[in-house]
């Protein structure tokens, strides 16, 4: 499993849309579809989380507004 991971190539995938569109919803779905071993994020403690990633590297999931906001803020800092 280990050289299987460092084999493969992640993506990163950013779907912009409103959540009531139902076009948002049906790419969201074809995202989350079929098998992927190495996505591990989830929730964090039941609640819903953002990862802000950058080159394939991901910071700590958070879920509180102002955290994301922070993280962000210090991503575009270093472009």
């Amino acid at each position: 499993m280990v050289m299987d991971y460092a084999l493969s190539r992640p993506f990163e995938i950013a779907i912009v849309g409103s959540p009531d569109d139902e076009a948002t919803m049906r790419l969201l779905r074809a995202a989350m579809s079929g098998f992927r071993p190495h996505e591990d994020r989830g929730l964090v403690d039941g609640k819903p989380a953002a990862y802000v990633c950058r080159d394939f590297a991901c910071q700590a999931p958070v879920t509180k507004v102002e955290a994301l906001r922070a993280q962000l803020e210090q991503g575009s800092n270093r472009s």
